[in-house]
């Protein structure tokens, strides 16, 4: 899932309201980061990703984007933004609006076999992964279809969605089912991110009683209706009904004014921060910088501070633990 790269995600410690990196660490973090910078000079035309280089460097700084309700650790400087979009902007959602019975139906066909449903796909229904879920609850639960990457087992049981998202021309990088529990919501909080933006195609919502706030304006979820936002706004969310789930379609994808190379070099990044070891791969014949083997070892060595805190077992030092992409998250 697509979680936005910030301080926390890249080693930074955050405590007592000032950034402060390890020496060992700081070694660690820049290092990397200038091979992940070299090996974008490498693999793209150097004036077609500066923006993306530049969203890179003030990773490494810790800076923020904080202003009118936003917050972002991951962000590209000068792109557009509304708390709600003019759905006539992407032509995609009105496609979408004609084909949501068909996408409510396929949904309703495997919810009536849950069982079945369970045995053959994969991560169904499930609660947010991230440390960050104490925002989402235990009621707000996903079925993926893409994240990053299509899905192979859900998209053979969900074929009609698959096909119609596909066919609508949605640049999307994540696709998945949400459900909201009655008497439940999503706590106010920022996915951190202004390069993708957020679609839902409301699939089943109790009237005037289910709704989404992004950056204090709050609009209800209306059946066969998309709305879409920036989530990189503080944003909520709430089902007031006493009995009835609300369903949307949730799709996070590149914002308009992004390129198809910004795109290409931005997925780059998120790959190689899941995978340190193809940093080394793409720069082989420099033998430059440290080698990524030790940003996993330093993945991997028990944090030994914790430790003591808990008795002796052994507690992982999460704090250059790659994300796993933007997060899926309303």
């Amino acid at each position: 899932m697509f979680v936005a790269l910030g301080p926390a995600k890249l080693g930074l410690d955050r405590r007592l309201g000032a950034p402060r990196v390890s020496n060992r660490l700081r070694t660690l973090r820049l290092s990397f980061a200038e091979r992940v910078e070299r090996s974008l000079r490498r693999k793209f035309p150097a004036d077609s990703v500066a923006r993306v280089i530049q969203a890179w460097r003030q990773i490494q700084r810790g800076e923020m984007l904080r202003e009118d309700q936003r917050e972002a650790h991951s962000y590209i400087r000068g792109l557009r933004t509304a708390r709600f979009f003019d759905n006539a902007e992407f032509p995609w959602a009105a496609a979408l609006e004609r084909n949501w019975e068909t996408i409510r139906d396929e949904l309703r066909h495997w919810e009536t076999r849950r069982q079945e449903l369970e045995a053959l796909g994969s991560q169904v229904w499930v609660t947010a992964a991230r440390a960050e879920a104490v925002a989402y609850g235990p009621d707000w639960r996903t079925l993926v279809l893409q994240d990053r990457r299509w899905h192979d087992d859900n998209c053979k049981l969900f074929t009609k969605t698959t096909r119609i998202i596909r066919d609508c021309g949605v640049p999307s990088v994540e696709a998945f089912f949400a459900r909201q529990a009655p008497q439940s919501g999503i706590k106010l909080h920022s996915d951190g991110c202004n390069f993708i933006l957020t679609a839902h195609l409301a699939l089943q919502a109790p009237p005037r009683q289910s709704w989404i706030a992004v950056g204090g304006e709050r609009r209800f979820w209306e059946d066969g209706k998309v709305l879409i936002f920036d989530t990189s706004y503080l944003h909520e969310t709430y089902n007031e009904s006493q009995d009835s789930d609300r369903y949307v379609l949730l799709l996070r994808f590149w914002h308009p004014e992004t390129t198809r190379v910004e795109r290409e070099a931005l997925q780059y990044i998120f790959d190689v921060v899941d995978n340190p070891s193809w940093v080394d791969r793409d720069l082989n014949d420099l033998g430059a910088g440290l080698d990524s083997s030790l940003v996993e070892d330093w993945i991997q060595r028990p944090n030994r501070k914790a430790r003591r805190g808990t008795g002796g077992k052994d507690r992982k030092d999460r704090t250059l633990n790659p994300p796993r992409g933007f997060g899926r998250s309303e």
